[in-house]
């Protein structure tokens, strides 16, 4: 299967393995769980590496007691169905790291329930599970066999660190792919413009084609550098997409050559790597990581997955100095005093 990938780390788990095991305590039990990645790289492949360091932390060792039979789809979201058809026995729980991976697995679930073996599902770096029927919300109880972590900033939340960042910033600019987690955030975007405090921003949208495939997004960069050129009279400031396009380092290296006004991301690395970025606020995917680990561990130590409720990831932000002072933007003691901010110079 083209863009497939199959690991499979540790000894092969033989048997249907049950969550039974007393609360906290794991010796003399094995466990396997069924990765599946939307595609390579970030944000799956950080999300995964730092549940799988803290899984260790916890007892879960992938050469004595835990088997991972890890997938990426390179985007392809039917891609999923095989997957399941020939999964290994013995899995403990399906994990699905990314919009398109979720999509996959619950399109192939409800059009056939027996693929998924009765597994409980859980995910991260998921933008809108409640949209995608996942869940009915973040801190409530699941109401079925789904848990696990969102991806995205809640909008009202970025578009308030906009305005407190840059006050006098009225049109902003938004060039997404046609990526499902795009065509979400889109929406909870319009949606956070209803609040009073944000009624007098304009959001400007251009879209560019889905290219799938594990480097769709470089043909995606390509195609956004016209939209984003056509663009730059009218934007006070760009938003990166919450997309695989957003997220990759090429994109906002390409709005910091196509336009003078800034880039506020989703990445910590299109500020910390000097890509482009003023600044960024977003999700923890290590601290996601962490978080999902524990999740699953409550599970795997015998708790009722109805008790582990979604949740979203910790809040950071970070401000390139630099590019701040070359914008002539102030950035104020109270912002910079946050705990969670980091200042990069």
């Amino acid at each position: 299967m083209r863009g497939l990938v199959l690991l499979l780390l540790g000894c092969v788990v033989t048997g249907v393995l049950s969550p039974q095991a007393e609360p906290g305590r794991i010796a003399r039990q094995t466990y396997s769980i069924l990765f599946i990645d939307s595609q390579v790289g970030a944000p799956y492949d950080a999300l995964r590496s730092a549940m799988v360091q803290e899984l260790q932390a916890l007892g879960y060792d992938p050469l004595f007691n835990l088997t991972i039979e890890h997938h990426s789809l390179g985007n392809q979201a039917a891609a999923v169905r095989r997957i399941l058809q020939e999964q290994q026995d013995g899995h403990n729980l399906i994990f699905v790291n990314g919009t398109v991976a979720a999509i996959g697995v619950r399109d192939a679930l409800e059009q056939n329930p027996g693929l998924g073996r009765g597994l409980p599902v859980f995910f991260g770096n998921i933008t809108d599970p409640v949209g995608l029927g996942l869940i009915r919300g973040f801190d409530e109880p699941p109401p079925g066999r789904y848990t696990g972590l969102g991806y995205a900033v809640p909008a009202v939340d970025r578009l308030r660190f906009v305005r407190k960042l840059l006050p006098d910033a009225r049109h902003l600019v938004v060039v997404h792919t046609e990526m499902p987690q795009s065509i979400a955030y889109r929406q909870m975007l319009e949606q956070a413009l209803q609040e009073p405090d944000l009624a007098d921003l304009v959001i400007h949208y251009r879209s560019v084609p889905f290219v799938g495939g594990e480097r769709g997004y470089r043909r995606s960069v390509q195609l956004a550098r016209t939209h984003v050129t056509g663009m730059a009279d009218i934007a006070d400031v760009f938003l990166s997409p919450n997309d695989q396009m957003g997220i990759h380092p090429s994109f906002p290296g390409m709005v910091a050559e196509a336009a003078s006004v800034p880039l506020i991301g989703i990445d910590v690395r299109e500020v910390r790597e000097n890509n482009g970025a003023l600044a960024a606020i977003y999700n923890s995917i290590p601290d996601a990581g962490i978080i999902a680990a524990t999740m699953v561990h409550r599970y795997l130590s015998g708790e009722d997955i109805r008790s582990i409720y979604p949740q979203l990831p910790p809040q950071r932000i970070a401000i390139h100095a630099g590019l701040a002072r070359r914008y002539g933007i102030e950035l104020s003691p109270g912002l910079l005093d946050r705990p969670e901010v980091e200042l990069v110079q």
